[in-house]
């Protein structure tokens, strides 16, 4: 495969590599702004609920105590609990101010907490004594639907195995609730404020995630572009050198031709020469014929003129227009002769032109 071929597709590959790469960029870009709108959303929820709360002295209390850290003390049951959304609204009657209370392992843990609820005066909080609740791991009803950690079965049991829910209805035995489904209890922003700090964490950890994203098709991207950059410039280096090959070649190509064409005319003149050559042996030949024609004339007329010699007092007239007629053989000998030397030299020289050749 031509060197050129193999960076062009090298670059095309590069190519598609960063329109996906800027498809992926302008992706995460509309998931972060989407990400970011939803956690400006769940802020404005959470100031709202911490406005309510601040004025509520047993949510105030409550958070007092869950951040204080204290050993034993392990927040609100509420953070223990996992329920099905069909399950929500029977679960926060059912449970009621159990919900938002703060779970202690022990009377210790719970004095200290009270101790600092005292020091700080105008605040109060719910607890329970994760220790002192009846054991009772049997689950029931809607308990079952309850997922928690073991040590805090014996508590949902004892609050949750005889609830029932049904056509809008919550019952608790000798307790009961009813009326519309979609509503609130006055507590409930309790449990939204959790809700909301869970899902604002979610979208915090999907925005660290998107931003490594992010970050990591920042790098692609440029290295991509450098690469794309790097193969446009061999590609442009590679067309150049092709170009002054093909001229090269081109002109090579040319200077062939022009041999080939001088080698025709140098042919064409050689068979020229030989032709030539083989008329002059052809005229050559004539006049050799003709001369030897010349010379038997010529004996011819010597042994004529021998015979008249002897008649020569009789024939003298005869004798001497004889003697006009060698004069004039004699003279055209002469001239044959010299066209001879003449063609002999001619016939030499083109020898050795052939010879040449």
């Amino acid at each position: 495969m031509h060197i050129g071929h193999v960076i062009r597709q090298e670059q095309n590959k590069l190519e598609e590599e960063r329109q996906k790469l800027q498809n992926q960029k302008q992706e995460l870009n509309d998931k972060l702004t989407a990400l970011k709108t939803k956690q400006a959303a769940l802020n404005t929820k959470m100031q709202m609920i911490q406005t309510q709360g601040k004025n509520n002295p047993y949510w105030v209390g409550t958070k007092l105590v869950e951040e204080a850290k204290i050993s034993g003390v392990l927040g609100t049951l509420r953070k223990h609990l996992k329920f099905d959304k069909s399950l929500e609204l029977a679960a926060e009657e059912a449970f009621g101010k159990y919900l938002d209370s703060v779970v202690c392992e022990n009377e210790t843990s719970f004095k200290q907490a009270e101790e600092l609820l005292k020091q700080n005066g105008k605040t109060r909080c719910r607890f329970i004594l994760l220790n002192a609740v009846p054991e009772n791991k049997e689950s029931k009803g809607l308990s079952s639907q309850i997922t928690c950690e073991d040590k805090f079965r014996p508590l949902v049991n004892y609050i949750f195995n005889n609830t029932d829910a049904k056509e809008g209805q919550v019952n608790c035995g000798f307790w009961l609730s009813a009326g519309a489904l979609n509503v609130k209890s006055p507590e409930a922003y309790w449990g939204e404020e959790e809700s909301a700090k869970k899902e604002l964490k979610e979208l915090n950890k999907e925005q660290e995630e998107l931003t490594k994203q992010t970050l990591k098709n920042i790098d692609d991207l440029a290295r991509t572009e450098d690469l794309l950059k790097t193969a446009r410039s061999k590609f442009q280096e590679e067309a150049l050198a092709q170009n002054s090959l093909q001229n090269n070649l081109n002109n090579k190509q040319r200077l062939l031709s022009d041999l080939e064409q001088a080698g025709k005319q140098i042919v064409n003149n050689k068979q020229e020469i030989l032709n030539r050559i083989e008329k002059r042996k052809a005229n050559v030949q004539i006049f050799k014929e003709e001369l030897t024609a010349l010379n038997n004339q010529h004996e011819e007329a010597k042994k004529q003129h021998e015979a008249l010699r002897a008649k020569r007092s009789a024939l003298e007239q005869e004798e001497q227009t004889l003697k006009v007629e060698i004069e004039k053989a004699s003279s055209k000998l002469y001239e044959i002769k010299i066209k001879k030397n003449n063609i002999e030299l001619d016939y030499k020289t083109t020898a050795g032109e052939q010879t040449t050749l």
